[in-house]
């Protein structure tokens, strides 16, 4: 319903000459997705883990993630029992967090974490551990979910504010390619107010981000500290880049309307810093996280080039066919032009989606990620044919000179226009989407069973896919303690869908009722089920059973 509102109020309005209009209609159009989890980086483990009860007091907490990952402002908080604050000082060692702890209490402690991910997006969540033994109360748990729990309203003001320096950028980019490689001498509209618009978004942006990251308020985050903090992340100097030259092209606007721009050689010296801005889109994001190809990064900046040329030479269409006499050769090249973007669009589009969905239909429609490509798709389906008909009836008949062909020109460039702004509010939501990849990678196992004497056994298989895992079992009493008497641990398991087993995991002695082997092998994929033996003595053993689910790799 608010999709087809927003492409109403497009299609209706003049739009290179209304800019606020675009504007309201594109974050209308973004409402329409719903709100989704910045989950990129993956947990991998905890220490303690998490419900873990341990006897000795930890002076260290340590956070395990699947890639590397920032914790910037002290964003890792630690809560004794009594519910204060026992962290001390947080490090970072690649995908590893390490927060140092005061933990002299006996209790219940609990850890709420906030960390940036490789390509610049904010993850967070809560674990606790116990001490000896458990709180009666829920003092530190509570106050650890409640640091932990996102902010629906700052997340969608990020959004938007992504999705106005997006707008703002790409407008401002085509118009100078509109101008260099189509118009000739043609003064670009909308230049200086698109790109004011992407600074300040930029700007938003960039405080919603450090917000959002480091779990504060807006008022919180406008400290001196927390912005230069910010500055140091991999959104925030990206950020900071890009203000530096937009700055760069907003002055570079001034020479345009002067008899210089008449020249050839100094609009194309104009344009390498617009180049440059669009480029500038991805320095931070999915083209840069850890396990990205080396042609990632050059084909999403020959995305954004490309989107730019399009989006922002149909914005110039408009005001370009009332202001002068309409020219077919300036049609002509647009054609061309716009023709070569949309296929850079679909080569440098479809290796990106092969990067972070790759052949998998599953993950193509059962992920936001791949949804939203989806939808890309459709909406660039749909403006195809407009941009045939432009090609094909409205050139033509520009040369012929038709009554109503200026007119048929920019109905079809005002069509073509809101398609394409779906496809940019489509865009924005995407890069805040955790890649199909992710969304669908295998976690490490970690469950926890009870045994007939009362206690319970936890098992964790890290990363819980073919080949070689990390296995660890924790055995606690009746009362939820470390199950010091426990002489020995056995494991095996079974695949019945391939009638495979028994697959005996050899297990060592790791410290009180805690067994482990660092180089368990699993060799297939599929359903596992396990069977474990916790021995008090010779000849007392406890039975168990665990269903696991192991992936066929990875990615």
């Amino acid at each position: 319903m608010t999709m087809r509102l927003a492409a109403s109020v497009i299609s209706r309005s003049p739009l290179a000459t209304r800019p606020a209009v675009l504007l309201v209609a594109m974050l209308l159009a973004m409402l329409a997705f719903p709100a989704t989890g910045l989950a990129h980086a993956q947990l991998r483990g905890t220490d303690p883990g998490n419900e873990a009860k341990v006897e000795q007091h930890p002076d260290q907490v340590s956070i395990t993630f699947n890639e590397n990952v920032t914790a910037p402002f002290g964003a890792i908080k630690v809560y004794g029992p009594d519910g204060s604050r026992v962290d001390r000082h947080t490090t970072v060692d690649g995908p590893e967090v390490h927060a140092d702890i005061d933990s002299k209490q006996t209790g219940t402690y609990a850890v709420s974490w906030r960390v940036t991910s490789a390509d610049g997006h904010p993850v967070r969540g809560a674990f606790v551990f116990h001490v000896e033994e458990s709180s009666a109360d829920q003092v530190s748990r509570d106050k650890a979910l409640e640091s932990s729990k996102g902010n629906r309203a700052l997340d969608i003001a990020f959004g938007v504010a992504r999705a106005a320096y997006l707008l703002g950028l790409l407008v401002a980019v085509g118009g100078v390619l509109f101008s260099v490689l189509s118009a000739g001498s043609w003064q670009p509209r909308l230049l200086r107010s698109s790109l004011v618009l992407a600074i300040v978004a930029m700007g938003a942006a960039f405080v919603l981000d450090a917000a959002i990251a480091a779990g504060l308020t807006i008022g919180e985050t406008l400290d001196g500290a927390i912005l230069q903090e910010q500055a140091s992340t991999v959104y925030g100097s990206a950020t900071m880049v890009r203000l530096g030259i937009a700055i760069v092209c907003l002055a570079a606007t001034l020479v345009i309307g002067t008899s210089r721009w008449q020249r050839p050689v100094v609009r194309w010296i104009v344009l390498a810093p617009f180049l440059a801005l669009a480029a500038s889109l991805s320095l931070s994001g999915h083209a840069v996280g850890d396990d990205v190809s080396v042609l990632r990064l050059p084909f999403d900046m020959l995305h954004s080039v490309a989107a730019a040329a399009w989006l922002g030479g149909l914005v110039q269409l408009v005001p370009w066919s009332r202001a002068t006499p309409v020219d077919p050769n300036v049609l002509d090249r647009w054609s061309r032009t716009a023709m070569v973007a949309v296929g850079v669009l679909v080569v440098t589009g479809s290796w990106a989606a092969f990067e972070e969905i790759g052949l998998s239909m599953d993950a193509l429609v059962s992920t936001t990620y791949g949804r939203l490509v989806l939808v890309k798709v459709v909406l660039l389906v749909a403006a195809l044919p407009l941009a045939n008909l432009n090609r094909t009836r409205t050139v033509p008949a520009v040369r012929r000179r038709d009554a109503d062909s200026t007119a048929q020109l920019r109905s079809y460039v005002r069509a073509e226009i809101g398609i394409l702004v779906l496809v940019l509010c489509a865009t924005a939501w995407l890069v805040q989407s955790a890649p199909a990849k992710v969304e669908l990678r295998p976690g490490f196992v970690d469950k926890t069973v009870e045994l007939k004497d009362g206690g319970q056994v936890q098992l964790v298989i890290d990363p819980a896919v073919v080949g070689t895992n990390e296995v660890h079992l924790y055995a606690f009493d009746k009362d939820l303690q470390v199950d010091d008497a426990v002489t020995d641990m056995s494991l095996t398991g079974w695949n019945d869908e391939r009638e495979l087993g028994p697959l005996e995991i050899k297990l060592v002695p790791s410290g009180p009722g805690h067994y482990t082997t660092p180089k368990a092998t699993i060799p297939f994929d599929g359903k596992w089920r396990f069977d474990l033996g916790v021995k008090h003595g010779r000849f007392d053993e406890t039975v168990a059973k665990f269903d696991a689910d192991i992936a066929s790799s990875g990615d």
